[in-house]
């Protein structure tokens, strides 16, 4: 009898961690180009990101530095935890710093084979050292990702 009970458990546990989107789906929906304007500036800014989590800024603005970080709780009864990935973007001077965070999810469109990628929020951290000044803003941007195989972009919804 615990075998049949092994058995339909595990058999249960396979089908759903094929129908959840899990850490790898996410990582191949996460992965391309994108392209966003700079609220500071108006300029564009552009990075790559790649299945395995790298991060590269192709047109970088007033940014100099990126990194991302991709964020999930595991289960041990069924599918993980949907995966959320944090783009960190950090720019300034010596005197003052901004960095932009853009939050990722991937979403599962209704056919339940394909997954999209959707943005969660962005926020923009300025921290001015020498007038001990901080500021937090929620920013209004328009992300893009670029078509494969395509020089088009199109919108990454909310």
């Amino acid at each position: 009898m615990s075998r049949i009970k092994f058995i339909l458990v595990a058999f249960f546990v396979a089908i759903s961690a094929f129908g959840a989107v899990n850490k790898y789906h996410a990582m191949n929906v996460f992965k391309g180009d994108y392209k966003f304007k700079n609220p500071q500036t108006g300029n564009d800014v552009l990075f790559s990101i790649t299945n395995k989590g790298e991060i590269t800024l192709l047109e970088n603005d007033d940014f100099y530095n990126a990194k991302v970080e991709v964020q999930s709780l595991g289960n041990n009864l069924g599918p993980d935890g949907l995966s959320v990935m944090t783009v960190m973007l950090a720019g300034g001077s010596d005197e003052q710093t901004m960095t932009t965070f853009i939050r990722l999810y991937p979403v599962q469109i209704d056919d339940k084979d394909s997954v999209k990628v959707a943005m969660i929020d962005a926020i923009q951290v300025e921290n001015d050292g020498p007038n001990g000044v901080t500021f937090l803003t929620r920013e209004k941007i328009k992300l893009y990702k670029k078509l494969k195989n395509s020089d088009k972009y199109f919108a990454v919804g909310n």
